[in-house]
């Protein structure tokens, strides 16, 4: 993939407290279309985040991080059963450790667009089995500056019944047509003909100096570096792997999940 400069979607939503519903709207309709590409591939996402949303120079939408994807789904509710994602964004059947399929990244996507409207998840606790409880269990409390429009698909979206919520039955296109979405033109945000609400590389060193990124990671230690050691020019290495290719097998695969709390990758073979 390339680079992109725009940073973390995350650490714009951070800077400004919360997005307007035309700001969230926008990103929010970027990221529909992605999971909806994804969905009609049968990949189901499993870690929707605005962590795992970058920002082009433009400011548009690359959805990334498909390290516990899970590939061959293509039911709402079924096909997926190991337990995996970020606390925040998982979705009731998967606390409850029932199978699972598309209708768990739509409960994700409806919290993301929480987060981008109020600016934090709708259930969030630092123990997460304070967390799991109020996921499974705790009414949906919705601000009373979100719209009648925006509250009414969060309430669609977070619905703790994967069958009945927003999603399930059509996927992308039936959330395209919520009034949420209403004034939202999809072929033009489908070819990027719109221009992005937020322009995080208007100065020309921003596309080069991190200046989008957290300074958690632009200040991270590179670690030593043995000047002794010849390196290998690009062109040598790409050469070296001329004509290799790898393509995973459609039988079995291995997925790593993790808990946000325990941050330990645990890997679990499964057959799907």
């Amino acid at each position: 993939m390339e680079y992109c400069p725009g940073g973390e979607l995350s650490t714009h939503l951070e800077r400004a407290t919360r997005f307007t519903e035309e700001v969230a709207a926008f990103y929010a309709a970027e990221l529909l279309l992605a999971v909806q590409q994804l969905h009609q591939h049968g990949i189901l996402h499993r870690d929707l985040k605005p962590e795992n949303v970058l920002l082009t120079e433009d400011g548009h939408l690359k959805l990334v991080d498909f390290g516990i994807s899970k590939f061959g789904i293509t039911q709402a509710t079924s096909g997926a059963k190991t337990i995996c994602g970020s606390y925040e964004y998982l979705a009731p059947e998967i606390l409850r450790g029932e199978e699972y399929g598309t209708a768990a990244d739509w409960w994700a996507y409806g919290a993301v667009l929480h987060e981008l409207l109020t600016g934090l998840p709708p259930w969030y606790s630092q123990n997460p089995e304070e967390m799991r409880k109020q996921v499974l269990d705790s009414p949906l409390v919705i601000p009373n500056y979100i719209s009648v429009e925006a509250k009414d698909l969060l309430q669609k979206l977070l619905n703790r019944n994967p069958g009945e919520r927003l999603g399930s039955l059509l996927g992308g296109p039936e959330i395209k047509e919520h009034a949420f979405f209403r004034r939202m033109d999809w072929e033009m945000v489908t070819f990027r003909e719109t221009q992005a609400p937020i322009q995080p590389c208007e100065l020309p060193d921003s596309v080069v100096d991190g200046s989008n990124f957290r300074d958690e990671f632009t200040h991270m230690s590179l670690g030593s570096f043995d000047s002794s050691t010849p390196r290998v020019s690009d062109s040598a290495f790409s050469e070296s792997f001329k004509g290799f290719n790898f393509e995973a097998p459609e039988d079995h695969q291995i997925e790593y999940g993790y808990t946000r709390d325990v941050g330990v990758p645990a890997a679990r073979e499964e057959t799907p």
